[in-house]
């Protein structure tokens, strides 16, 4: 993309340690917009997360007429003809929890139309017949139907984005899946996250200079590794099941710990000896907090 470069995300079920999406030069993504709840109860949910992979129309009371959406396994396009493409990171649980952040984009779609509320307001989701319901709370926000159209990406962007890249047998599994907890652990609540957490071992500091995660009540979470600032939304159900998307953020190099990422990663999480342990999907821990 013209003056822009990314770091792509790695597909979630191969990286515990995710890249985080990068945008380019002067581009500041807008912040991630809030949701509603964090504790979803999809209504008539059924389905499974790698449903949602594919190439879709998009249609719902504030959706624009036209708009395609390209879902891979990392991140959501969101196709807008001249204007150019949105990027936005996003996860989606097998109890229907769903979120979004807007990443990146180019061309000209950084105004308001681009940084699509309608898609980044969605707190849960469910299949269908014949496609897939985006909902805010129990309200439908976002209709999603197969398509047989080819999104046409622009001059600067490769073709090969308008597709997604299949998943194997293997990493549906782990992307349909909630891992085990490690033993002695507890599920995670939305209440249980409120709050800031740091690194065991750290200065119990919310200041961006201290690895941290803060988590508000209204599903958005900010945060830092040491140096580089970031934030996203954020959902659990009780469960265990943990979602979490971050944004945009710089690659300043320090002596921090990537807890953006950790969260990015993680596909469950629980309390332990008063520890929030995350777990990655493959199953293996990715990284510990402790209450600041």
């Amino acid at each position: 993309m013209a003056a822009r470069s990314r770091r792509r995300a790695l597909v979630p079920v191969l990286a515990v340690a995710a890249a985080l999406l990068v945008s380019c030069g002067s581009q500041q993504a807008p912040g991630p917009g809030a949701s509603s709840t964090t504790t979803i109860e999809a209504p008539a949910f059924r389905g499974a997360p790698s449903d949602l992979i594919g190439v879709w129309a998009a249609d719902g009371p504030d959706v624009p007429d036209g708009v395609l959406l390209t879902i891979a396994a990392d991140e959501i396009r969101i196709w807008w003809g001249d204007c150019g493409a949105t990027m936005l990171p996003w996860r989606a649980s097998p109890s229907g929890m769903f979120a979004s952040s807007v990443s990146g984009w180019s061309g000209r779609c950084g105004d308001d139309a681009g940084r699509a509320p309608w898609l980044t307001g969605a707190t849960a989701w469910r299949a269908i017949d014949g496609g897939a319901e985006l909902l805010k709370g129990v309200d439908v926000v976002v209709q999603l139907a197969p398509t047989t159209s080819t999104p046409t990406p622009g001059p600067d962007v490769a073709q090969s984005m308008a597709t997604p890249e299949p998943l194997t047998d293997e990493e549906r599994t782990m992307f349909d899946s909630v891992p085990a907890l490690p033993a002695g652990a507890r599920p995670v609540t939305a209440a249980d996250l409120v709050g800031t957490w740091v690194v065991p071992g750290r200065t119990a500091s919310a200041s961006p200079d201290t690895p941290h995660a803060e988590f508000a009540k209204d599903g958005t979470w900010s945060g830092s590794d040491g140096c580089n600032g970031n934030g996203g939304q954020w959902r659990a159900d009780g469960s265990g099941s943990l979602i979490a998307t971050a944004g945009v953020q710089t690659l300043i190099g320090c002596d921090g710990a990537a807890v953006p990422s950790w969260l990015a990663s993680a596909a469950a999480a629980g309390i332990k000896a008063g520890e929030l342990v995350l777990v990655g999907f493959n199953g293996k821990v990715v990284g510990r907090l402790e209450r600041a």
